[in-house]
Formats: structure tokens, C-alpha cells, sequence
């Protein structure tokens, strides 16, 4: 189950930086911590533009996260095929994509703190440890 959650998390990483890259130029990235220091209700911080869905980068990363969250749960379905009950193996899937949300919340400080080089990274190094489990839990579990 963890190749299945890495890898669903190397999807989404991945949107994060295409999501990133597909922002139109002189519209600013996320703040760092700390950014808007300041006093009133909002903390000090300016009030956020209403959100255009339909837009190139909203879609992307609409798309891509559920992405993620189907690969996570089809790898799991793949990687558990010796349990021979489909009831346990989807509920497992499931959770697999349940994991996968909570471990796609680790690209919001990578991108903080690196920027799109860390996503990069984080996506590359997510899906090498996906492979590496996956391959391991075939071998284990008998599959080709």
C-alpha cells in the first residue's frame, strides 16, 4: 500500500508543478509563512480574489489531484490481487487514496521552502520509492 500512496503523491506533486508553471506571469506564488504580519481581522493579509475554476491551471489541478487519487487506489487494487476478497481489497484501495490526501499536504511547505525545484524533486524522489516498494511487493506477493 505505501508504493500505491507514493506513487498517487508523485502525481500530485507533479500537477503542483505544472500547476505552478502554468500560473500567468507577474501573478505571485504562494506567501511564506509569515508574509503578512499585521493586526485586524484578516490577520493582515490583502482580501484573496474570487477563484476562476474554469481556468487552465484550476482544471490542471482539479484534474491531476483526482488523478492522483486514482492511481494511488489502482495501484492498490494491482499490488493486492493475492487477497482473493474484492470487498477487502477495494476498502484497502480506498484508504490508499485516503493516505495519498494526506500525504499530498507535504507539497505545500516543499514549495515554500524550494519552490519548483523541490516539487521536482519531491515528485521524482516519490515515484523512484513507488517503483522500488512496488517491485518488492510483486515479487512478495507472487505477481509478474
Amino acid at each position: 500500500m505505501a508504493s500505491a500512496v507514493l506513487g498517487g503523491t508523485a502525481v500530485v506533486a507533479a500537477t503542483a508543478l505544472a500547476v505552478d508553471r502554468l500560473r500567468p506571469a507577474g501573478t505571485p506564488g504562494p506567501a511564506p509563512p509569515g508574509a503578512f504580519p499585521g493586526a485586524g481581522p484578516s490577520g493582515g493579509m490583502p482580501p484573496a480574489p474570487a477563484p476562476d475554476l474554469a481556468s487552465g491551471p484550476a482544471v490542471l489541478l482539479i484534474a491531476g489531484t483526482l488523478l492522483g487519487l486514482l492511481v494511488a487506489a489502482g495501484l492498490a487494487w494491482y499490488l493486492l490481487a493475492p487477497i482473493g476478497s474484492v470487498y477487502r481489497r477495494g476498502a484497502l484501495a480506498v484508504v490508499s487514496s485516503f493516505a495519498t490526501v494526506l500525504l499530498m499536504l507535504l507539497c505545500l511547505p516543499v514549495h515554500l521552502l524550494l519552490g519548483p525545484p523541490g516539487l521536482l524533486g519531491l515528485a521524482a524522489l516519490l515515484a523512484a520509492l513507488a517503483v522500488l516498494l512496488g517491485r518488492e511487493a510483486r515479487r512478495a506477493g507472487g505477481l509478474p
